[in-house]
């Protein structure tokens, strides 16, 4: 989300889509939802889990926990897309193509 002075507020995790206006006291200017797969996101979760060593990044776990994700996001994202502030960047592609689609809708906020 491009918060006050387009700071980005990642993983925003709660069942109240007003959530974000409390904390930073305006709502957001977008709501970014990289949308890609479960199998997707768990590879790369995996993989994350290799590089950093977390022992909480087995396949069941990532599974439950991107379970939890979708169901609490899910209102939210109905909220934030029936006031036209969503934004879906498909991010099955490569990270380059992903962070050059998220620069382009950041930028088209200027």
């Amino acid at each position: 989300m491009l918060l006050p002075r387009q700071e980005i507020s990642d993983g925003w995790e709660q069942e109240d889509p007003t959530g974000i206006q409390e904390v930073v006291g305006r709502a957001p200017d977008i709501v970014i939802m990289f949308d890609c797969s479960m199998d997707t996101m768990v590879r790369r979760a995996l993989r994350r889990g290799r590089i950093e060593h977390r022992a909480d990044d087995c396949e069941s776990a990532i599974r439950q926990r991107l379970e939890t994700y979708y169901t609490l996001c899910e209102p939210v994202l109905t909220f934030y897309q029936q006031k036209n502030l969503l934004c879906n960047i498909l991010a099955e592609a490569a990270p380059e193509n992903i962070f050059a689609k998220c620069c382009s809708v950041i930028e088209s906020l200027q």
